[in-house]
């Protein structure tokens, strides 16, 4: 099984011993490096990879847009780029927290399933349903952020103004968690007309109605189960005739079982009486 996830993980990051593969061929052009700057003083800088759909860019107004998408794994031109290490590092993270909150999802179920199946209505509705609420409200929005920027058009390789704002103006999603709770749920940026950068619809008003949920599923978790098992606990001392009623042991192997520890008993104080003597 690990060997298994192991040759997966290197076919989704597409390396072996450190070396690319392009199983599906790259969505850019690798044969020629272009440059955004017109005068570079002899020196190249600011060298991209354009993509394949270009044709005949022009080296001081890059304008064409990527519509290409590798079909599985990291396209292998990132191999040629000196932000490789910290597109990867970023992806890497970001897909670690995103199974990583799944399964933590998934136990929270299975507590649930167990609370049913026990019949325990108050760990069901104050330990599952609140952890649910909690984990998917706060941490499961942030993967579906996550997803959503993934999915979120911009072009890298385009010098419309707005599509350059974008790009400049988009907020990283750990901003946009903490302003889910120090602004209301604003992303931190607007568009270039002055419109909030959100990346799906509503999300202003989604963010706030899972931040209160949270809030309030917290208390409840940590607060009802208690006060209410504190207010419903009958703390009754056990009374003399409780043990009266004991019955004798009738079986007779349970019998003889007593029988033998009593002997035993004897034995040990008969040992105990010959040692006192001798010394």
């Amino acid at each position: 099984m690990m060997g298994m996830f192991s040759i997966y993980n290197g076919l989704l990051y597409n390396e072996f011993f450190a070396i690319p593969n392009d199983w599906f061929g790259s969505c850019f052009e690798t044969s020629t490096r272009y440059s955004r700057n017109e005068d570079c003083d002899g020196v190249p800088c600011d060298l991209v990879y354009l993509p394949k759909n270009c044709e005949q860019p022009n080296p001081g107004s890059l304008s064409c847009w990527n519509d290409c998408v590798y079909p599985f794994g990291v396209d292998p031109a990132w191999y040629l780029s000196p932000q490789l290490l910290n597109f990867t590092n970023n992806m890497k993270m970001k897909i670690s927290v995103i199974v990583g909150v799944w399964h933590m999802t998934m136990g929270v179920c299975v507590k649930g399933f167990n609370a049913v199946h026990f019949k325990q209505p108050l760990t069901l509705i104050f330990e599952a349903v609140t952890g649910v609420i909690i984990m998917l409200g706060l941490v499961g929005w942030m993967d579906f952020l996550i997803m959503a920027k993934w999915t979120f058009p911009m072009q890298a390789y385009s010098n419309d103004p707005i599509e350059v704002e974008k790009i400049k103006l988009a907020p990283s999603i750990i901003t946009v968690m903490i302003n889910n709770i120090l602004a209301q749920g604003q992303p931190g940026s607007n568009y270039p007309a002055g419109n909030p950068f959100i990346f799906v619809p509503n999300q202003i008003f989604i963010s706030e109605l899972l931040l209160v949920l949270a809030f309030v599923s917290v208390p409840m978790m940590l607060c009802c189960k208690p006060c209410i098992g504190l207010c419903t606990h009958s703390n009754h001392p056990a009374e003399a005739e409780e043990f009266d009623n004991i019955e004798p042991v009738e079986n007779e192997d349970d019998q003889q079982l007593l029988n033998q520890q009593k002997d035993g008993d004897e034995s040990n104080q008969d040992i105990r009486t010959y040692e006192e003597l001798l010394n």
